[in-house]
């Protein structure tokens, strides 16, 4: 009869989960929400360990345990890279999925109004209380707006607005404002009599 060997010890590796790939949302003030998603390796597993980071050394990364096959969160602008390891009953790790870039985007400034009201100087007519009544289409990338009129700037939450104005001679214009602060180009100019 033999003897037996000397005892080694090792560690067992399941196998990793396959990323599926990242959805990105609208942009908004804090950043852009996120969705990340995988397969489950197909071994049973009790959870899986969800990596982000931006660097490939994913030092100091935003993590998070889920039990699910889906992440969401909200990342601000920039590049990243993400990850998820595999966790069964036993704490026995898979190896990382190979690391997947996101870019999520800054958002973009609202798009450029044309306005719908003044537009044809020859139409206008001076109402009894002297306020223009000034409209565009509602831009849904927008929160606020600026109205300029004769070189001043005014804020201005949504359209329509109505403006006092002296008899004369006048320019006006408009821009949105996106969530982000960025804005739209400004409107074609509109000069009337009023």
């Amino acid at each position: 009869q033999s003897e037996w060997s000397a005892e080694s010890a090792f560690r067992v590796r399941l196998p990793a989960p396959v990323a599926r790939g990242e959805k990105l949302g609208a942009a908004e003030a804090a950043g852009s929400p996120v969705e990340l998603s995988w397969e489950a390796p197909g071994v049973p597993v009790v959870g899986y360990l969800v990596e982000i980071a931006r660097s490939d050394a994913f030092k100091s990364p935003l993590s998070a345990n889920l039990t699910g096959l889906v992440h969401r969160l909200t990342l601000a602008p920039g590049r990243y890279l993400w990850r998820v390891t595999a966790k069964d009953a036993a704490g026995h790790l898979s190896f990382p999925t190979e690391p997947r870039p996101i870019h999520v985007p800054t958002a973009a400034p609202p798009p450029r109004i044309a306005l719908m009201y003044p537009v044809d100087a020859a139409r206008l007519v001076r109402p009894a209380d002297g306020l223009l009544g000034v409209t565009w289409p509602r831009v849904p990338a927008a929160v606020s707006h600026e109205l300029e009129v004769d070189g001043v700037v005014q804020a201005v939450t949504m359209p329509p607005t109505r403006v006092a104005l002296e008899e004369g001679d006048h320019l006006l214009r408009v821009r949105a404002i996106g969530v982000t602060g960025k804005s739209s180009d400004w409107s074609d100019e509109v000069r009337f009599y009023f």
